[in-house]
């Protein structure tokens, strides 16, 4: 892996202060700096940290953990609490926001909902 590699990224401390009991992050871009994963009319999109509050609550998301399958989902913190960060069915490459039933338990979620996260040292 590259540091130039565009698709990987930091994991942050969220841009958008919430209630200190959710767990939420932030997805920083490696390669290039100050670009954020934020969503926006129902795509995921690289985007320049603007420093509205807008843009702090489009790139932050709630962390959600399944031990048992060591697998991890994303929830955007602005919208209804139904909408997840999830792969594109068509591409299996784009990342996409979609609407699911609300306060659905994350050993629920289909995998394209589902992330692992590399660590690197």
């Amino acid at each position: 892996m590259s540091i130039n590699d565009k698709s990987l990224f930091i994991i942050k401390k969220s841009l958008a202060s919430l209630d200190p009991s959710i767990v939420s992050l932030s997805f920083a871009s490696l390669a290039l700096p100050n670009l954020y994963l934020r969503h926006q009319d129902g795509r995921v999109i690289l985007s320049k940290n603007d420093e509205t509050d807008l843009f702090r609550q489009d790139a932050t998301f709630k962390l959600m953990v399944d031990n048992k399958k060591e697998v991890f989902a994303f929830q955007a913190i602005n919208l209804a609490d139904s909408f997840y960060l999830a792969l594109d069915n068509e591409t299996n490459a784009t990342l996409v926001i979609i609407k699911l039933e609300p306060h659905i338990p994350i050993d629920k979620l289909d995998k394209r909902f589902l992330f692992r996260i590399i660590t690197t040292t």
